[in-house]
């Protein structure tokens, strides 16, 4: 490598035969850029694409499946199939009127041939009972599987007609077929059947069973509009408990008291009184010393106050009804139920007498006008999962007819007083025969997959997570800022759902993916995001169980993994339970849940994605400045601000420009700019510099607001230089100098205090986009994606750059021509060995032929063959450039600058080509010498005495020593004369003189506070 006036000077790489000139630069394209560059990533991530996010959410729908098929055909196998024709005309009565509750003992058999449809088995047992089984497809994954067994016909009054079978001739009227089963009766009525079963000592359990889930003890609390509505409905009261053979033996009075002989009764009076059986007191092991009492009903209490004060009053009373139940001793069902029928029933007992302190539901009476035929009520017959539990107390379905027919009853009756008086009418259900069979056609597969859908596809967040994070840790994100990439597009390019803003937000929390080799850290972060995401779903799985009655709260959807999980499950409910309708795309709109949690989900990805952004500007960083937790409103008032003090600042943000221009440099900092630095001052301020020169600085400043009671701080003091095409301008000096606050500057990454700044004849403040285009960077690390290969870095940058897409690909081969990496065009950077990923990042620096080019210490741990071909690079490369180089490396930078800044505390120190720097702050010559210990002190006495006046010592050690000395006439021969003749004598073994070094011109003007400063 040849030398120029004791300077390295580096060879230059041999160039393709092809114009730069040539590459025509336009607007920024980067929606492109960001498109290309993530299709041609997604080609590489085909496995994780398939694995994690296609086939992982499939998987999840195979494995329900699958495990709900293998869970099937188990039970399946373990049990006997039978078939049923429910509700059938031939009889299956243990009792007359009294159905055989048995599944199959006792019961008829019907061939198959005698029916026309349905069964599939040869003999068919035939029931006169219907079976309901619950398979707590309504409610929670995991809800229990019951049956139950009630009556094919319901009858809502006594004067029903009597046929064979169902609606037989009780041969009883009044009191004692006045029960509140509200079915048709059995012989003697349901009373008689009870007393006669009890008095012979033995109670059948299982229709001991069926009377006590049959019966009703019908209660509501009610309240009016106004006081007119008010007094029209009279009054109903709960009355006392009678001995059940007391009512037997009384004489029966009228099903319902008529208007027409009590006219002040109101509504509520002429409501048909029933009576319900207190069997709280049975004991089914000595039923004959048992007393039944019976409780007349309906009754209904007044609550007053407003519709919704009525919820509120059936809440509470809910609340209380719990609690009550957790206190009972459950113990009875946690055996065997076949096995102790009895304990179970007398615990059901207990849990229906605390039921009884539970309204069935509650009545609120907008209008009562007989006059007009108008009436208006609000009726509130719900449920509450936790009722369902219970298995005791009346479905909402029950109860609510059960209440519409009385009410339907007394308003005909007091429409018209005289002519509907006494009338009565008297609804009735009937269930139709079918055929049934007691397989479990329970949907397994959709009950587990309630559970497995949500983590199918939530565990695509922690992937976006890692992803983002590993850009901020590898600085892609801020690369990509000073290229002239927009936040906006980064974001949107990133940003498809709900679940990535998430991953933006989470993101924002971590700097690094991994801290070096510690992948402990790497795990922790990754557990911190997939905990999240387990206990999202755990979480909403058990809440959803509270919501199963009804729809979940909208608060409840303001987390966006809840509001997801609950669309999920209630669309997969609708799937396989019968009570509901498959969704279709127009049943989800606003008001319905699904829609409801839609609409959080889209506003959740703008409200996450700006306190992503909030959280990304507040929180403490690696790169870029820290900004205050009030900045949103802050910033807008100093905008505002700003616009009056635009001319004055030059559009520079007040606050800054203000702060920058009080505070005034220290002299004794800017003592140490030598008469270069302020000559070149003298120089930019006159303007007597070449006008198309591609770098220009003037004034420029940059402060930092104070923390923890420290005042503000100038990172860059006054710097003002001006560089020409052609020119590579080394920029020097210790860590924490203020270089890097600098370049950040003069690459947009920061903003300015103060002062101006124009690269390639374009202001940095106010023609951002063309400053873009015009710089190329090369970080002191190379920021590459390791599944990019070369070609699609080169690509993806120069469009980022505007270059056109007809000139696109002549751009990318002359950057990696210029950079010697042809052949290597379509390996992946991963591939690549430190110094090609080197020259891969100098390429993109240099693409699209860039008027200004930064290079951080470009040849920082390579070997001295690569640094040398990076410094042949660097060399051809600024022709027609401007090239600001940052190093530690002396040697470096005089082989490659043609001038050099040297900075300090924010200060230029010094400014000039390499020659000049040691000829002002060089010592003239250096000196050194070795030996052996033992001669040490008559070799340094000999050399002190032939070195000239003003010698100085740098270094004395065991073995050898250095000196500097001044460069006075005649005195290199003399001393070459006298070392070679005298060494032999003295114990010299080696000695030599050099010139000094840049290094040595470095360490002098650098003293140790100036390397220990913070900017």
């Amino acid at each position: 490598m040849p030398t120029v006036a004791g300077r390295v000077v580096p060879e230059p790489v041999t160039m393709p035969n092809q114009s730069s000139s040539a590459i025509v630069v336009g607007p920024s394209r980067q929606i492109t850029a960001l498109a290309r560059k993530a299709i041609s990533f997604q080609k590489r991530q085909m496995f994780t694409n398939i694995c994690c996010i296609g086939l992982c959410p499939f998987l999840m729908v195979i494995i329900s499946a699958g495990l709900g098929t293998l869970i099937t055909r188990l039970i399946s196998r373990s049990t006997s199939v039978s078939e049923f024709l429910r509700c059938s005309n031939v009889s299956a009565m243990s009792y007359p009127g009294i159905p055989n509750w048995n599944a199959t003992v006792g019961l008829p058999l019907l061939p198959k041939s005698d029916l026309w449809t349905g069964a599939t088995m040869d003999d068919i047992y035939q029931t006169n009972y219907d079976v309901v089984i619950n398979f707590g497809l309504d409610g929670p994954p995991g809800a229990a599987v019951a049956s139950f067994q009630h009556p094919c016909v319901f009858w809502y009054g006594e004067n029903y007609p009597f046929s064979p079978l169902y609606e037989m001739n009780p041969g009883a009227s009044g009191n004692a077929v006045r029960d509140s089963t509200y079915t048709a009766e059995p012989q003697g009525g349901w009373f008689m059947a009870l007393l006669n079963g009890m008095s012979s000592g033995v109670v059948d359990a299982r229709s001991l069973q069926r009377f006590i889930g049959l019966q009703l003890r019908s209660w509501a609390i009610y309240s009016a509009e106004n006081a007119d509505t008010l007094s029209m409905l009279g009054s109903k009261p709960m009355q006392n408990t009678i001995p059940l053979p007391a009512l037997l033996s009384a004489p029966s009075t009228n099903a319902f008291i008529s208007p027409i002989t009590n006219s002040s009764i109101g509504l509520l009076g002429t409501i048909p009184t029933r009576y319900w059986g207190d069997l709280g007191g049975i004991s089914i092991s000595n039923p004959g010393s048992s007393a039944l009492n019976v409780q007349p009903v309906p009754w209904f209490n007044y609550t007053g106050g407003s519709d919704n004060d009525l919820d509120v009053s059936i809440s509470n009373a809910l609340n209380e009804v719990i609690l009550a139940i957790s206190k009972v001793d459950k113990s009875a069902i946690q055996r065997n139920i076949n096995s102790n029928v009895s304990a179970t029933n007398e615990l059901f007992l207990k849990i229906g007498k605390i039921l009884n302190d539970l309204p069935h539901g509650a009545v609120f009476f907008n209008k009562i006008d007989h006059a007009n035929k108008r009436y208006s009520w609000n009726m509130h017959y719900g449920t509450d999962i936790r009722l369902t539990a219970t298995s005791n107390f009346p479905v909402p379905g029950v109860r609510l007819i059960q209440q519409q027919t009385q009410l339907d009853n007394a308003i005909l009756r007091n429409s018209n007083v005289s002519v509907y008086g006494n009338a009565s009418i008297t609804q009735g259900l009937r269930i139709l025969p079918y055929v049934a069979n007691n397989k479990l056609n329970l949907p397994f597969g959709g009950l587990i997959g309630a559970i497995l859908y949500p983590f199918g596809v939530s565990f695509l967040l922690p992937v976006f997570c890692v992803i983002l994070v590993q850009e901020k840790e590898y600085r892609v994100l801020v690369m990509m800022q000073m290229n002239g990439m927009k936040s906006i597009w980064y974001y949107v390019s990133q940003y498809g759902n709900n679940q990535v803003s998430l991953a933006f937000l989470f993101s924002t929390f971590f700097n690094r993916s991994r801290f070096a080799l510690a992948i402990v850290v790497c795990l922790l972060f990754k557990v911190i995001v997939f905990l999240a995401v387990l206990l999202s779903v755990l979480i909403a799985l058990t809440v959803d169980s509270i919501f199963v009655s009804g729809s979940a709260p909208l608060a409840y959807f303001i987390w966006p993994p809840f509001a997801f999980y609950r669309a999920l499950t209630v669309l997969n409910k609708a799937s396989y339970a019968g009570s509901l309708q498959p969704y279709k795309l127009s049943m989800i709109r606003p008001g319905n849940e699904v829609g409801n949690a839609i609409i959080f989900m889209g506003v959740g990805v703008f409200v996450y994605l700006t306190l992503a952004i909030y959280l990304a500007a507040v929180l403490p960083s690696e790169f870029g400045v820290r900004r205050p937790w009030h900045f949103p409103v802050t910033d807008t008032i100093r905008k505002i601000k700003a616009a009056r003090f635009a001319k004055d600042s030059d559009g520079i943000h007040t606050a800054e420009a203000e702060l920058a221009l009080s505070i005034q440099v220290d002299e004794s900092e800017t003592q140490y700019e030598d008469e270069d630095v302020k000559a070149e001052r003298n120089r930019i301020l006159s303007r007597n510099f070449d006008a198309t020169s591609p770098l220009i600085l003037s004034h420029m400043r940059k402060v930092y607001s104070g923390r923890g009671g420290a005042g503000p701080k100038l990172a860059v003091k006054d710097v003002t230089f001006a560089v020409e095409e052609g020119i590579v301008f080394g920029l020097l000096g210790p860590n924490g100098a203020g270089k890097t606050t600098l370049i950040s500057i003069l690459t947009g990454l920061y903003q300015s205090s103060s002062g101006e700044a124009t690269l390639a004849g374009y202001n940095i403040k106010t023609d951002t986009a063309e400053v873009y285009k015009n710089i190329g960077i090369c970080p002191q690390f190379d920021i590459l994606w390791e599944e990019l290969t070369v070609s699609e870095h080169l690509f993806f940058y120069a469009r980022l750059k505007g270059v056109t897409a007809d000139c696109e690909k002549v751009a990318v081969q002359n950057a990696i021509n210029d950079v010697a990496l042809s052949g290597f065009e379509h390996r992946i950077s991963k591939g690549l060995s430190g110094g090609e990923k080197r020259r891969l990042s100098i390429a993109i620096a240099l693409i699209g032929n860039p008027k200004v080019v930064f290079f951080d210490e470009p040849t920082t741990g390579l070997d001295p063959e690569v640094r040398r071909l990076i410094w042949g690079i660097v060399n051809t490369a600024k022709i027609g450039k401007t090239i600001v180089l940052t190093t530690h490396s002396m040697e470096e930078a005089e082989a490659l600058c043609q001038r050099i800044g040297i900075m300090a505390k924010g200060t230029l120190r010094c400014l000039a080509n390499p020659i000049r720097l040691k000829q002002v702050y060089g010592a003239g010559f250096k000196l050194y010498f070795n030996t052996l210990e033992a001669d040490m002190p008559r070799a340094i006495q000999y050399i002190e005495s032939i070195l000239p006046k003003g010698f100085k010592v740098i270094d004395v050690f065991a073995t050898n020593a250095s000196y500097e000395f001044p460069g006075v006439p005649g005195i290199l021969p003399q001393l070459f004369r006298g070392i070679e003749q005298s060494k032999d004598s003295v114990g010299i073994l080696d000695w030599g003189i050099g010139q000094t070094t840049l290094e040595e011109v470095f360490i002098r003007l650098i003293s140790e506070s100036d390397a220990s400063a913070e900017y």
